[in-house]
């Protein structure tokens, strides 16, 4: 009887305790059992009282009256007490609560912010292809060599006629300023590929999502900041259709005798991006122009040559 009157009893708690969550809510802690503890003692203080209570009118003692006195007395502070501690456990629990809410708010901030990243990027990504198409396209035509491989491509022309055998040490050999408007006026398509070229290096620059210049790409920013390892990787793609002859030449199109040039900025980008870092001048003859050509652009153009 007492095993059964025993069951009975858990089965009623665990209703009460199941009402009572409802009630106050369930806490990812033990908060919310300790409110139960606390509504289970102020219960039982309440159930005795009137039990006491009940016993004063059935025996009509006098002494019960007085003990109901000391009794009150005593009980009111505890129930105080066990009010006050349920209070302060509620805004224990409110607080916890704002802080969860607070950092579920941040996660999902963090995960917006993530995924507005991951758009720009992706759209970064899909004009960078596209220019790169375009680069490639234009390259090729520039650079492809007929089935009779006697015939020179164009680039292989331009970079003969303006480069090979040419020693400024000659007398009334043209300058290298001479030799850059030559470049500019008598080979269009050639013009029209690096015009392409400065367009993607100046894209990456401004629009490459962890981009030290990015919005600005000014030229105090240029020489002042360093590409970052993003910047350098897309660049670096671009860099690999590259032939020795186009190097040559954009040696001589990026070449500024001072900033106010207008083709400094691409200087500038050049260098940045390190361009000529897997570029070899020396394996034949040094020609003197290209030594001054070389000596006119920042180490930062070669790499880890520089």
């Amino acid at each position: 009887m007492f095993l059964w009157n025993s069951i009975e009893r858990n089965h009623f708690l665990i209703r009460v305790y199941k009402n009572f969550l409802k009630l106050v809510g369930i806490t990812r802690d033990k908060t919310s059992r300790y409110l139960f503890r606390l509504f289970q003692a102020a219960a039982y203080i309440i159930l005795g009282i009137f039990l006491i209570d009940i016993s004063s009118i059935y025996f009509g003692n006098a002494a019960f009256g007085q003990f109901g006195d000391f009794f009150g007395g005593v009980a009111n502070p505890i129930l105080t007490f066990l009010t006050f501690m349920g209070l302060i456990m509620t805004i224990i629990i409110q607080k916890k609560e704002l802080a969860l809410t607070r950092r579920e708010m941040r996660d999902s901030s963090d995960a917006l912010r993530q995924q507005v990243i991951n758009q720009d990027k992706q759209r970064f990504e899909g004009t960078f292809f596209s220019l790169l198409a375009e680069h490639n396209r234009i390259l090729n035509n520039i650079t492809y060599y007929p089935e009779n491989y006697s015939e020179k491509s164009m680039v292989a022309i331009a970079r003969s006629a303006l480069i090979g055998g040419f020693y400024l040490s000659r007398e009334n050999d043209e300058s290298i300023h001479e030799k850059k408007e030559k470049l500019l006026i008598s080979y269009e398509p050639i013009n029209q590929y690096f015009r392409v070229l400065y367009q993607i290096l100046k894209f990456v620059a401004s629009n490459c999502p962890s981009s030290t210049v990015k919005y600005s790409c000014s030229r105090s920013l240029l020489k002042e900041t360093n590409s970052s390892k993003e910047e350098k990787m897309y660049t670096s793609i671009v860099r690999s259709f590259l032939s020795e002859d186009i190097y040559y030449l954009l040696l001589i199109n990026c070449f500024c005798e001072s900033e106010d040039d207008k083709f400094f900025k691409y200087k500038l980008l050049v260098e940045r991006y390190a361009f000529f870092e897997h570029f070899d001048p020396y394996r034949k003859d040094v020609i003197r122009m290209v030594s001054k050509l070389l000596e006119s652009y920042d180490n930062k153009a070669f790499g880890d040559k520089g």
